[in-house]
């Protein structure tokens, strides 16, 4: 599913859970704005998906992660390792992964299971850990609003506003 419009484009990669279906991917949105490629969340299938909507690995500039459940996160190590090998040069601007509170740890925890495999140039991959309170914060010109919602200790909604004053909202999960 794509919306459209001059500021902001959004589409739907998978919205899944974590029991695979050939009719969806996991989850995982595809944002274009400000000429920026914003993923958000990286559920088992992602790369594939990106893949068939046009747009490789090393265009998206940002990783924002809502939460850590597998079914959110399950292709984060073979994105990093992708990024990496067989060329690491092909990435033109670094890699920002952007989520709650735990994510560097959640990071450290993948660099010791995978090692050297998925762990980026310290220039070419940052690490932002955002607090559990609402955070606003400036990402390639367009506003990035943060909150958190009741899930996990860690869990984010996230709202992208691009510079027309578009905007969508991505929940992750969460209860009422």
């Amino acid at each position: 599913m794509e919306t459209d419009n001059t500021d902001i484009t959004v589409t739907v990669l998978g919205s899944g859970t974590c029991v695979p279906s050939l009719a969806r991917s996991s989850c995982s949105v595809l944002a274009e704005t400000g000429g920026s490629k914003i993923l958000v969340d990286c559920g088992p299938g992602t790369m594939r998906r990106l893949l068939e909507n046009g747009t490789e690995i090393f265009d998206i500039s940002h990783l924002l992660l809502s939460h850590f459940h597998p079914d959110h996160t399950g292709e984060l190590a073979a994105f990093l390792f992708a990024n990496k090998y067989p060329d690491g040069n092909r990435r033109k601007r670094p890699l920002s992964i952007t989520g709650g509170k735990g994510i560097s740890a959640f990071y450290a925890g993948l660099k010791k299971v995978f090692g050297s495999w998925i762990d980026l140039e310290p220039n070419r991959l940052n690490i932002t850990e955002l607090a559990d309170t609402k955070s606003d914060i400036k990402i390639d010109g367009v506003m990035l609003e943060s909150v958190h919602v009741e899930h996990n200790e860690e869990s984010l909604a996230f709202r992208i506003t691009g510079n027309a004053g578009c905007s969508f909202v991505y929940s992750g999960d969460t209860d009422f």
